[in-house]
């Protein structure tokens, strides 16, 4: 990707400078364009979509808030 809409941000980036993860602040979206299970990934790292996702369903709370 390399716009956004409007009231998204971007979170994370390749080195080529194409957004890899956006946010919607004040709101559930989460985007992320990388591979999470790729070899050599840290398992926090790898789990952490997940455990955004996890947390919004069964808690209801603002899923961001819940990860260090």
């Amino acid at each position: 990707m390399r716009t956004l809409g409007v009231g998204l941000v971007a979170t994370g980036h390749a080195p080529d400078g194409v957004i890899e993860a956006f946010e919607a602040p004040g709101r559930f979206v989460v985007g992320v364009q990388w591979h999470p299970e790729a070899p050599g990934t840290a398992p926090q790292v790898a789990a952490a979509p997940f455990t955004l996702l996890h947390n919004e369903i069964e808690i209801g709370a603002p899923a961001a808030a819940q990860l260090p």
